[in-house]
């Protein structure tokens, strides 16, 4: 197993390989097509993450420096350095990672799917549990969500002090409501915005979403639906309401604490500390751009005064989600312990990814 992180605004990459195989049994290491290979009894291959800043995302030996390398227990460990202009290159805004890296997102949608004779992108939305049509490219216009519409995104969020009761309440009013144009569908992170009842499946009864009857509008989630177009199919993870949501939070006030539990059962939650944003990242021969570094810990109660409350079906595939990371990183970077006013806490160790590997 290896991890490999590449940090682009401080212009390195950590590699860390569990071997049991000390330093001096190491007889060679090179590059090659954006792979390290370490020579050993065992022969590890390790695929480097996208570097962002480099042409195509791939690097030769010349633009590599070897600055550290060590052994300790199990763990292999190397820190490599990059020439400046990748670093410069490679930085950018959360706000713009925030916009980039939604799935199924209108630019998503534009740059993966064919083209008919007319220019049209072709692909269809259908129910998730009977393959129903649900939307199509042909009779539908997408766009995506206004940006001062953004807070569609926190319906989940509560901001609460643990100790009092009321917590729980919410009586948000956004105030304003978004028109929508009959045959238009607007894009979300985590749902499309339709005109009219769409809630149930026509066939199979699936519940695909809320309607509004105050506006005539019906929020179908993602994750109820799948895509086609070509011969593909794909399916929306439904954790990412998880990632879109603190990406969001971190964006609007900068907080990187949070708590996440399973509504309406008030001793399911996670705490949560995302400790990095935008980290492109390889494991076991799969790279991933722009995922949150977190820590996690399972909780009988909110601690964090963020508190996500998610569905059923959101918990359990972030649960899957975080729990299937950890076991794929060495073992020694499972857990970290973190000492807080003078307390020792053991936490999860896991990365968030907004989309398939690359």
């Amino acid at each position: 197993m290896y991890l490999c992180e590449f940090l682009p605004r401080l212009g390195q990459v950590s590699i860390y390989v569990e071997t049991p195989h000390p330093l001096k049994l190491i007889t060679g290491i090179k590059f090659e097509e954006n792979t390290l290979c370490i020579s050993n009894p065992d022969e590890n291959l390790i695929l480097l993450p996208r570097l962002t800043g480099s042409k195509e995302g791939v690097v030769n030996d010349q633009q590599l420096t070897i600055k550290s390398i060590s052994h300790d227990k199990n763990q292999l460990s190397l820190r490599l350095e990059m020439p400046a202009a990748i670093r410069v290159a490679s930085s950018s805004t959360f706000m713009t990672m925030a916009a980039e890296n939604q799935l199924w997102s209108v630019r998503d949608l534009l740059l993966k799917t064919p083209k008919s004779k007319s220019n049209v992108n072709q692909f269809r939305f259908e129910c998730a549990k009977c393959g129903t049509e649900v939307l199509d490219s042909e009779s539908s216009k997408f766009g995506e969500m206004p940006l001062e519409f953004w807070h569609e995104l926190m319906d989940f969020w509560h901001c609460h002090k643990p100790h009092e009761e009321h917590h729980n309440h919410n009586d948000k009013n956004y105030n304003g409501k978004l028109l929508l144009k009959p045959g238009f569908t607007y894009i979300g992170a985590s749902y499309l915005l339709v005109t009219g009842d769409r809630s149930v499946c026509s066939k199979c009864s699936l519940e695909l979403g809320t309607f509004d009857q105050t506006n005539d509008s019906t929020k179908i989630s993602k994750w109820n639906l799948k895509l086609t177009y070509a011969d593909k199919i794909e399916e929306y993870p439904p954790y990412l309401l998880v990632y879109h949501s603190i990406l969001d939070r971190i964006n609007s006030a900068g907080v990187r604490k949070f708590s996440v539990s399973l509504a309406g059962d008030k001793t399911c939650c996670l705490d949560i500390w995302v400790t990095a944003v935008g980290i492109n990242i390889s494991v076991n021969g799969k790279q991933y751009d722009n995922t949150l570094k977190t820590l996690y810990k399972f909780t009988s109660r909110a601690r964090e005064d963020d508190v996500l409350e998610v569905p059923s079906v959101v918990w359990k595939s972030f649960e899957q989600h975080l729990k299937s990371m950890t076991e794929s990183m060495p073992k020694e970077l499972h857990n970290l312990k973190i000492s807080e006013e003078g307390i020792d806490e053991m936490f999860n160790v896991a990365y968030l990814v907004p989309s398939y590997a690359l």
